[in-house]
């Protein structure tokens, strides 16, 4: 499982993205973060957004990478 850190700050952005993002799936990223700060395991982070453990360490890596900016982008 992957530990990741979290300020009190980005625990608040994350927080207001989940549920005023315009777009569904950047707030599903931000549900999925939030929910691993709970420290749930991945399957039941998984089971509660309705994804597989590999979408959700998708977004785990892209927090990861390039923060709560990196999970606001898409591309398609």
């Amino acid at each position: 499982m992957r530990k990741i850190e979290f300020t009190r700050e980005e625990i608040k952005q994350l927080s207001y993205e989940s549920i005023y993002h315009e777009h569904h799936m950047v707030r599903r990223r931000m549900q999925a973060l939030l929910l691993k700060f709970q420290d749930l395991l991945h399957q039941e982070i998984a089971d509660i957004l309705d994804i597989s453990e590999t979408m959700l360490r998708e977004y785990f890596d892209l927090y990861m990478e390039g923060g709560i900016a990196a999970l606001k982008e898409l591309h398609y």
